[in-house]
Formats: C-alpha cells, structure tokens, sequence
C-alpha cells in the first residue's frame, strides 16, 4: 500500500487520445485528482494496518505461550502429586533423634528430653 501512495502520481494519470480535425492524433495527458487522493492516503493506511497486524500476532504470541504455561503447569501438579517428596535434612536429623529415643525408652535408659527442656531447669 505505501508502495502504491508513493507512485500515485505515475497512477493517476489518464492517457485520452483525440483526433484533430487534419486527421492527426494527439494523447492529452490529464492528472485525475479524486483517484490521485485515494492512492495517496493509502501511504499511511499501509503502515497503520502493519502496526495493527503486528499487535496481533504479539497478542497470539502471548496467548499461545500463556496457555503452554498452564498446561505444563496442571501437568506438573500431577507429576509431583506421583512422586513422593524426598526428606530434607531437618526431616532427616528429627527422625534420627526420635528413632534415638525410641531405642533408649525401650532399653529402660532414661533419655534426654530435647523437646521440652527450658533454660530455667539448669540454673
């Protein structure tokens, strides 16, 4: 379209023959202003429809990627909810200390209350 503004010069021209009275021909050459003004404005119509055709792909784009998002994302929920989660190191030392005192209680030693101990009881 910005191509076709730019030549509206060269399209807007008609080319009208006329025969004289002598017999010889002539080509009047005459610029048609309502067409010259049509060819014109399509020099910013063209860019103003790029631009808009350009939003749209973008806003496909996100859509597109906003949705591969929250597929992944459902798939996800679901692979973690199949496996299950490993112990973190806290876990890990908590469960040490209570198998710990678990052995100790059933030996008859008394064991250390780690739990419930306040600083007041050593003073």
């Amino acid at each position: 379209m910005v191509v076709l503004g730019y030549f509206a010069d060269n399209l807007s021209i008609k080319h009208t023959p006329t025969i004289q009275g002598n017999g010889t021909s002539e080509i009047v050459v005459t610029r048609d202003s309502y067409i010259f003004f049509w060819i014109s404005s399509l020099t910013y119509v063209g860019p103003l429809l790029m631009s808009v055709g350009t939003f749209c792909i973008v806003i496909a784009c996100v859509v597109v990627m906003e949705t591969r998002d929250k597929v992944l994302e459902i798939v996800d929920v679901r692979k973690r909810a199949l496996v299950q989660k490993k112990p973190d190191l806290y876990d890990l030392v908590l469960a040490e200390i209570q198998r710990h005192e678990e052995r100790e209680s059933l030996r008859g030693k008394p064991s250390l209350d780690r739990f419930n101990t306040t600083l007041y009881n050593y003073y």
